[in-house]
């Protein structure tokens, strides 16, 4: 349901030529579904003024994405075949897979590039995977959460920037448990019947991951802040 803007390719194809880059990024624009079935557009949501490099410093690249600065989504990218074929970059078989791809891809990607254009068009339609509620999706969203959480330490594992930091590592974690926690089973959930939703989960968790009493504790901690205001 999205589409992007004649000049979206060309722009892409561009820069990565300009910077030999292995990835090109732009911004986009936004497009929400109302009731009476028209669109409300968001404010464009523009990554640069002009065209800028990602720092070859992973720690950084990671950081970045935490703090909201960079796109968590796969779209809106050009992508070098060659970190497909050689670093072994593929998407996993989970909702919001997008989450997991784009932390992969800063680590693997030599050249990274922003660029300002906003020629890719997002829209969030009532039959996207975030839309019609029903226990069925947030076990599904549950699911996906702790696949993502597992496929993360396998990551992180391989991470020589990343796995000698145990710091980063630890707010890497949170921070993947939190946004699968709240902007995918949150958001899948919303509406349903709390006690049905959370038994679903706790029946996943029974059956996905039983003897994982850290994931558990991940999981808890990340929900903890959500909710909890501190004074930091």
């Amino acid at each position: 349901d999205d589409w992007v803007k004649e000049d979206y390719l060309a722009l892409l194809v561009a820069a990565a030529e300009r910077y030999h880059a292995e990835v090109v990024c732009m911004g986009d624009e936004r497009y929400f579904a109302e009731e009476d079935g028209s669109w409300r557009a968001e404010p464009h949501w523009h990554l640069v003024e002009q065209d800028a490099m990602l720092t070859p410093d992973k720690k950084g690249r990671i950081e970045a994405v935490m703090a909201g600065r960079l796109p968590n989504m796969a779209c809106g990218k050009l992508i070098a075949r060659e970190l497909f074929v050689a670093a072994g970059l593929q998407f996993e078989p989970i909702l919001s897979e997008d989450t997991l791809f784009a932390f992969e891809l800063l680590e693997r990607a030599g050249i990274y590039v922003l660029i300002p254009a906003v020629s890719y068009c997002y829209r969030q339609s009532p039959t996207s995977t975030l839309h019609g509620k029903s226990l069925v999706k947030s076990r599904k969203a549950m699911e996906s959460t702790l696949a993502a959480l597992t496929c993360l330490e396998r990551d992180l594992r391989s991470m020589p920037e990343l796995r000698d930091d145990p710091v980063l590592c630890h707010r890497v974690r949170q921070w993947f448990a939190a946004v699968y926690l709240r902007w995918l089973w949150l958001r899948v959930s919303e509406g349903l019947d709390g006690n049905a939703v959370l038994a679903e989960a706790e029946q996943v968790f029974l059956e996905k991951a039983p003897e994982q009493a850290a994931l558990l504790s991940l999981l808890l901690e990340s929900w903890t802040r959500m909710f909890v205001k501190t004074d930091a």
